[in-house]
C-alpha cells in the first residue's frame, strides 16, 4: 500500500510539472516582446547585403565597359581605377549621391579584387570608408569569394562581414559579423544582369547597443536581380532566426517572392509587420 501510495504521488507531481512546463511554453508564446532590437538586426543585415551588391554590380559594370556611367549607387559616382593594384575606388561625396532606389549614399566603396567577378576563384575585398546611407553610418569590411560550382552545377560563394558597425541618426548602434554561403541558383548562363536569383545561408552575430545576439538561417534568403531593375534591392523571401539573452527566439520572414521591403518579425505567437528603410 505504501508503494502505492508512493507511486501516486510522484504521478501527480509529474502532471504537475508537465502541467507547470506547458503553462510556461503558453507564456512564452503569448509574451508582449518588443521587436524592436529585431528590427534593427534585419535593417542591419540589409545594410551589408545592400553595400556588397552595389559594390559588386558597379565593379563587374566598370570592368566591363570603363564609359559606363548609369550606377545603381548614383549616376554622380566618381571613379578612380588602379590597374597595378587591382583597385577600383566608388566615390560618393560628401554631399551625397542618390541612386536609382532613391537612397541618398555617401563616402567611398574601396573595392580591391582578384580575377574576373563571379568566375569561380574570384574574390572582392571591399572596405568602406566614411560611408553611410540616408544618414545611416555603415564601416567594415566584407569580403565576397567564388569558390566553385556545388553537385548541382551552381556557382557557391563565401560571403563574410568583419567589423561591422552599423549607426543609426539617432546613435543607436549595431554590429555584425557573418560568414554566410551565396548560391547563384538562376541567371548564370545568360549576359543579363537582371535576371538572376541568388539564395544565402549561414549564420551571423553582434550587439545591439551592448546587447549581444546570434542569428542564423532557416529557410535560405533569396534575392532576385529583376527587382533591382526598379531599385529594390531587398530580399524578397526566406527566413532568419534571431536568439538575445531573454531566450526568447524572434523570427524575421521576407515573404514569398514579392519585390517590396517588407518584412514580419515574429515572436511567439504574434507578428510585427515592419517595412525596412
Amino acid at each position: 500500500m505504501k508503494t502505492m501510495k508512493i507511486q501516486s504521488l510522484a504521478l501527480v507531481g509529474l502532471i504537475s510539472l508537465s502541467v507547470v512546463s506547458c503553462k510556461r511554453a503558453d507564456d512564452l508564446l503569448d509574451i508582449e516582446a518588443d521587436p524592436g532590437s529585431a528590427k534593427m538586426v534585419a535593417e542591419t543585415t540589409k545594410a551589408y547585403d545592400d553595400a556588397l551588391t552595389m559594390a559588386e554590380e558597379a565593379t563587374i559594370q566598370y570592368l566591363d565597359d570603363s564609359t559606363f556611367t548609369e550606377y545603381a549607387i548614383g549616376n554622380c559616382v566618381v571613379i578612380t581605377f588602379d590597374a597595378t593594384n587591382t583597385q577600383i575606388t566608388f566615390d560618393l561625396g560628401t554631399s551625397g549621391c542618390v541612386g536609382l532606389d532613391g537612397r541618398e549614399r555617401k563616402g567611398k566603396i574601396i573595392v580591391d579584387y582578384d580575377g574576373v567577378p563571379r568566375e569561380p576563384g574570384s574574390s572582392l575585398n571591399i572596405t568602406l570608408d566614411d560611408y553611410s546611407v540616408d544618414g545611416y553610418s555603415i564601416s567594415g569590411t566584407l569580403t565576397y569569394n567564388a569558390i566553385n560550382y556545388n553537385t548541382d552545377g551552381n556557382l557557391e560563394f563565401s560571403y563574410m562581414v568583419e567589423n561591422g558597425v552599423y549607426t543609426e541618426p539617432d546613435g543607436d548602434e549595431i554590429t555584425l559579423t557573418c560568414n554566410r554561403t551565396v548560391t547563384w541558383t538562376a541567371g548564370a548562363g545568360s549576359e543579363n544582369l537582371y535576371d538572376d536569383i541568388f539564395e544565402t545561408t549561414g549564420s551571423f552575430a553582434g550587439s545591439v547597443d551592448g546587447e549581444v545576439y546570434s542569428g542564423t538561417t532557416t529557410s535560405p534568403v533569396v534575392f532576385k536581380s529583376a527587382c533591382w531593375a526598379d531599385g529594390i534591392y531587398y530580399p524578397v523571401s526566406g527566413e532568419l532566426n534571431l536568439d538575445f539573452p531573454d531566450n526568447i527566439s524572434r523570427a524575421i520572414n521576407y515573404g514569398v517572392g514579392a519585390c517590396d521591403k517588407d518584412i514580419v518579425i515574429t515572436i511567439g505567437k504574434k507578428d510585427y509587420p515592419y517595412t525596412l528603410p
